[in-house]
Parts: structure tokens; sequence; C-alpha cells
């Protein structure tokens, strides 16, 4: 249904009763056994109150998406709808304006949560039925994002926490169905041919109202004018014209597989697996479920290092039958798969009617996934939506005793997340989409709600991998890390977040420095999944720096750790540009005994280097006379120095760079 429609609807509805009657939440969920357990979840108020229904307007929300925009430490909230004013009196011809906006997380304020409203640029963007997808395109350390919808699909470059829309040609998108009420969370970003930087699949493409097969576009760097080249593979993946996609290495062979699964109500439904053999996606598993109205996803459910799947809708059978669940296929490590139902249609004591949206992460901090499930059951009178958490228990799931407001099935649009909002270390619940209003004869309300976890139990970040090391052939690289440790999350199931980007501006030292602050950049698992070594192909001489941090299941991330290395010669002039006085990182920080860093300089000139302590006073002198043009590597060795936190000062013709770095003994 289209914003317009849904704008005639409402008011037809309005008209028979007589006006809104706004509704307060009243959980009626059956008994259920003293065996399962309780969740402690309890509601922020949000500052912003057009998020949520008054007398006179409604913000249907399309898609939903967290990330740290900002690198300040916590989570901002992207948020793509359209915003409905009724006709009334005053204003009888009524609105509708379609928005996209970036909910900048600005922490507690007195009794609510504030996140404050950003208005991001959406013209010409149709808002009912979208997809958004955080992803690094340009590799400089911040996260960028997608904008799908139909005929504007947009890109929007991170700027210092400032989201710019570039001028860059995708495709359009619609989500076929008049009936989800999630996001579908169709396209993704992940490196598929292992050169370094980001491409995006991308389902659910249309032209000319036709849908299209799903197309694999590969990143190749910058365009004219600030635009972003993104090229057609021939991937040759079927068509999925209401399509869920995860990236992920399912084979732990050190490339990204893919999820990928149409849920359209209206036929062609599948949920394959796609094997990636050198950049060519290959059909590895077909038919795992034919699955309308729901979403799929992967995660290790049962910590043993290999990829599980979980999925839920209304599911067609082959003898023609159907049945509504939401199951696991847990992965055997040979090529099958075992299949265990977590939630049925109306099971004893949780009488589900139908599940719309399933997702897993670690809720109670117990180091395994628990699943977050929504859907609609029987309340007593009437349908209401409701969501709920299945605990994990060495691969057992039972469900909590406390159900969690969830939208309706329907037409109105939504969006639930795991949502780490006071970066705590726990993930809390952020839900949106159409409610009935008590009372009101199916009138249908808009709302948005944020819930705070009260965890069972702290949940420290992983520890920082060490032992980086690269190993170079030709313009090939293979980086590898040790296995990093959490208090929580076995090693087994830990993930890694990797980048790597060719070092050819100090900005991307900034950039670098900024994601040491942000350990919650992305509320997702790793993008290399559980490898512990990842290659790059085909990489063009010269300098790289690299980085990678660890992930537990609640999607803590460690410190970021980073490296550099050297592809083919190069020359001072490839490195150095005019008027160069650059200082790096130093690598490792936190260090115990020596740390590296290197000086960048464009002409000869005199250059005092030392270490200064918090107070300003000088604890060593690294290097003070000439060095010549070039880049240049330099060691700290912590000596008889205590631990604490230093500053490096680089002088020299004028110029200063300063850098700071930790000494833990």
């Amino acid at each position: 249904m289209t914003p317009n429609s849904e704008f005639s609807l409402k008011m037809a509805t309005r008209s028979l009763c007589g006006g809104l009657v706004l509704a307060t939440i009243v959980a009626v969920c059956p008994a259920v056994s003293p065996a399962h357990a309780q969740l402690g979840f309890t509601e922020f108020a949000i500052t912003d109150t057009s998020l949520n229904s008054s007398p006179t307007t409604d913000f249907w929300i399309a898609s939903a998406a967290p990330a740290d925009v900002d690198a300040d430490g916590d989570l901002d909230l992207l948020i793509a709808g359209y915003f409905v004013v009724y006709p009334t009196v005053e204003h009888p011809g009524g609105s509708v304006d379609h928005r996209l906006t970036l909910y900048r997380n600005d922490g507690a304020a007195g009794t609510k949560w504030a996140l404050t409203p950003i208005a991001i640029d959406a013209s010409g963007s149709w808002m009912g039925a979208t997809d958004l997808a955080w992803g690094d395109y340009d590799n400089d350390g911040d996260p960028d994002v997608v904008l799908a919808t139909e005929g504007h699909s947009a890109l929007y470059r991170n700027d210092a926490g400032t989201l710019v829309r570039t001028a860059t040609v995708l495709p359009s998108y619609f989500e076929d169905s008049d009936f989800t009420t999630m996001d579908l969370h169709s396209v993704a970003w992940g490196d598929f041919d292992n050169d370094g930087d980001l491409d995006l699949v991308f389902p659910s493409v249309v032209s000319d109202n036709n849908s299209l097969p799903t197309v694999i576009l590969r990143n190749d760097g910058p365009g004219p004018a600030g635009t972003w080249r993104f090229t057609d593979v021939g991937a040759n993946l079927p068509t999925a014209a209401n399509a869920v996609s995860v990236w992920a290495d399912m084979e732990g062979d050190g490339d990204v597989d893919l999820l990928l699964g149409n849920i359209s109500p209206y036929g062609d439904n599948f949920l394959n697996t796609y094997r990636n053999d050198n950049g060519s996606m290959v059909l590895a598993d077909s038919g795992l479920a034919f699955i309308r109205y729901g979403t799929a996803d992967w995660g290790d459910a049962d910590n043993d290092g290999d990829l599980d799947i979980v999925y839920c809708g209304n599911l067609d059978l082959p003898d023609g039958s159907g049945e509504t669940v939401v199951r696991v296929l847990f992965n055997d490590g040979n090529g099958g798969y075992t299949p265990v139902d977590v939630a049925h249609d109306l099971m004893v004591g949780v009488p589900w009617l139908d599940f719309s949206a399933v997702t897993w992460a670690d809720y109670d901090s117990d180091g395994d996934v628990d699943i977050l499930v929504s859907g609609e059951w029987l309340a007593p009178g009437e349908i209401e939506g409701r969501a709920m958490v299945y605990i994990n228990n060495a691969g057992t799931f039972t469900a909590a005793s406390e159900p969690l407001p969830a939208p309706i099935a329907g037409n109105a649009g939504g969006a639930f997340t795991w949502f780490d909002v006071d970066a705590d270390g726990d993930l809390d619940y952020f839900v949106a989409g159409g409610y009935y209003v008590p009372g009101g004869n199916g009138l249908i309300e808009a709302r948005t709600q944020l819930f705070r976890n009260g965890a069972m139990a702290a949940n420290a970040a992983p520890g920082a991998p060490a032992g980086l090391h690269a190993s170079i052939s030709g313009h090939n690289v293979t980086l590898g890390w040790n296995p990093s440790t959490d208090d929580r999350t076995p090693q087994t199931a830990m993930t890694y977040e990797f980048g790597a980007s060719r070092a050819t501006a100090g900005a991307l030292d900034d950039a670098f420095d900024a994601l040491v602050l942000a350990p919650r950049a992305l509320p997702q698992a790793g993008n290399v999944s559980g490898n512990t070594s990842w290659t790059l192909h085909g990489l063009a001489p010269g300098t790289y720096r690299w980085s990678v941090r660890a992930l537990d299941n609640a999607f803590n991330g460690s410190a970021l750790v980073r490296g550099t290395f050297s592809i083919g010669s190069t020359t001072a002039a490839e490195l150095v540009s005019p008027q160069t006085f650059e200082l790096s990182p130093a690598f490792p920080s936190p260090f115990s005994h020596e740390t590296r860093f290197t000086l960048a300089v464009s002409e000869e000139q005199h250059v005092s280097i030392a270490l200064y302590d918090v107070q300003g006073h000088r604890a060593a002198v690294v290097h003070d006379g000439v060095i010549g043009p070039g880049r240049h590597s330099l060691t700290i060795a912590a000596v008889d120095l205590p631990s604490g936190i230093y500053f490096i000062r680089a002088s020299g013709s004028g110029r200063t760079a300063i850098r700071r770095v930790t000494l833990l003994r």
C-alpha cells in the first residue's frame, strides 16, 4: 500500500471512530511455566515526540539502522519513513512528507532519552518501501550508508559525522509486498572479491515496474564529480522481489558467501546459500525454505564456529499445506543442516498466529546468541502484535516470560532491532510500526519505543587481537592475527571486523584514531566472520594500513589494532606529497615494550621528536637531528617509563604533529 492510500484508509477510519484514542499498551500474555526467564526491559521515553502518533499526525517508519555516525562511542539511529499530517479544519489538505532522519544519540535527558533529529536530504525519494545499509565504502574509517528506494536510491558519504548525499547512480528498489511490517534487510555490503573495499548486493531491483535479477555491484573506487563507481559483475543471481540478504563466510575459507531469500507473498519463494568461488557466486544450497512474510539470518547458535541459519514466517510445504514457524537450521559441519523449531503456530501457552521478523544476538550477556522474534498472537478478544526473546541454553531455545511490544502485521511499515543505546555493553530493544488503538474499531496508530535492557550479567569488551602479521606474494597479501578472548563469548564464536586502505593521506590516520574511540561502530557481527586471517588480491603498489578488532556475541568491540604493509616498489614521491609533515599513529598502542611509528617529510630538515607525559614533562628524546625527504620508521622503547598516556611530538620547519600512545606494563 502506498503512503497516499494509507493516508486515505486512516482518515476513513478516523471519521467512523470520531477521532483518535491514544493507546496505552496492556500486555496480556498467556500463562508460562516458572522455568521461563525474566527479561527485565524498561522503557525509555524518547525526546522527539513526532516519532509517536498524535491526534493529527503519524510517522510511519519503513527502515531503521543504528551506527556510530559521529564516532563518539554511542550508536545513533537513521530512520526512513513518511510523516503524515491528516486533514483538519485548520489544514484541510493534509500532507505526506517523506523523511530520512538521523537521530543523534545525546544520552539521558532527565527521565527521557535524547535522540536529536537531524534532517538528511532525501528529495525525490519515496519512503513507503525502503531499505538502509551501513558500510564504509570509501575506506576512510567511518560508516557510510546506502538508501534503497523506488526511483531514487542514494549513496551517502559520512563526512566527520555529517551524511552527504552523493550523485552516485544506484538501482531502483521496491519491496513487492503489502503485508511485510519489518525491515527486510535486503541490501547488504560485503567485500565479495577480496580487494579490500566493500561491494554491494542489491536485490529487489525494479525497472518500469518489472522485477529484475539480483545484482552484485563491484566497488571500483571514486568517479567524477564526487560520485563513486559501482559495476554490475553479472553474478547470475535470481530475482528476489521481496528479499533478505546477508554476507558471511559460511565455509571458513577466507571469502564472504551469500544467504539470499525471496519472501514475496506472490510466489517464486526461495531461501538459498551461494558459495563464493574466487569472486563468482555458485549455488550451494537451494530450497532451504519457502517463506512468505518473514526474514532469515546467519549466526552461530551453538558456538561451534560454523554458521547456522534462523528463519521465520509462513512456510509452503511440498504437500501444498503450510505452517508458521521460527526454525534454526543447525550446521552439521559437513554441508548439511538439522532443522529445530524454536516457535510454532498455535503452540500451547504461546498462541502465535504468524511471525514477521527474526534476528539474534546475545541479549543476556552469557556468551551465546538469543533469538528475538516478532509477530502476531491471539490475545483475549483480538489480535495483537508482540515480540518475544527465546533464550539460548547450549543450543536449546526457551521462550522468556515477558513479551515485548511489536507492530501488527499489515501495511504500515515498521522496524525492530537490537540497539545498545546506552553503551553499557548489553543490547537494548528498538521497535516501531503500526498498532491497533484499544477500542478503536480497527484504527491503527504509529508508535516508536525504546526499551533498556537490565542485563543479568556484566559484559566486558573482548581483548584486542594480538600477533598481527603479513605475508606478501606479489600483489597479494595475507594478513593474520591471534584469536581474541572474551569474558562471555567463547573463542570459537568470536567474529572480527577487518579493514585495509592505501596510505595516501594523513586524514586516514585521524579516521583510524576515531575508530579506536568508537568500538560500537556497527551493531553486527564482524565482516570477516570468525576468520583470524584474510587475503587481499590484486593490490596496487604502495604502503597500506590495515586494522582489526574482535567482537563478541553482543557486538561489543575490542580496541582497534593496526598494522602496515607495502606492495611492490614505492618511492618517496608516491608516498609523500609536497609540504608533507605527517606523523602516523603508533603501533601497537597500548604497548608494553616498544612501539613504532613513521614520520613522512617532503624535504630535508631538522626534526625534533620527543615523548611527553600528560603533565607536559618530556619523558624521552626519540630523535633530534636532520632527516631527508621520505617516510621514516622510528621506535620508542619503554625502558624505565611508567604506565600511562603519552604524547609523541614531532617538530620541524615550522610544523608540528602530535600523536597519543598508551604504555601498559
